[in-house]
């Protein structure tokens, strides 16, 4: 419950991009940084950040994160980010591993990744991001294209454009 009222998430590919756009820093990094450090503090404020996220995925009206974090229970906030991150890990699949030198997968990189193989944010926000992931190696494979050394294609102007 947030502000009395239940909190609905959803767990899809444009959480990456809301995280991203909100707090400035990739999941990805904010997760490995915690993990790195062995510090259950940042662990928690990057689980609290992807539960808001999730959130504001699923209902746009949702408040800004520091009024909406403050408005949660500790119970239920607890409750909440271990549900979250099971979800979101769910959502994410196997995601591969990138093979050495190649760049950090970044909210950047999967958008022009998902933008050049033709999704709109609205698609991006209801799929899984094991789907798109797939579909965009698909798509390479296809298409022909040449994949980069950093596992994307370049996304030209129209692609960001179609956005």
């Amino acid at each position: 419950m947030a502000g009395g009222r239940p909190v609905r998430i959803r767990a899809s590919a444009g959480v990456l991009i809301r995280y991203k756009s909100q707090f400035g820093t990739d999941y990805n990094e904010d997760k490995e940084l915690a993990d790195k450090l062995k510090n259950e503090d940042k662990a928690a404020a990057a689980a609290g950040r992807l539960l808001w996220a999730m959130a504001r995925t699923a209902d746009e009206n949702v408040m800004p994160f520091d009024d909406w974090i403050c408005s949660i229970g500790s119970v239920e906030l607890q409750a909440a980010l271990i549900i979250s991150q099971d979800m979101f890990a769910e959502s994410v699949g196997s995601i591969r591993e990138h093979k050495k030198g190649r760049e950090r997968f970044t909210a950047e990189r999967f958008l022009a990744c998902a933008s050049a193989c033709g999704f709109t944010l609205s698609e991006l926000d209801e799929l899984p991001m094991h789907m798109v992931l797939d579909t965009i190696d698909e798509f390479m494979k296809i298409s022909g294209k040449d994949i980069s050394t950093d596992g994307c294609i370049v996304a030209d102007q129209a692609a960001y454009d179609s956005f």
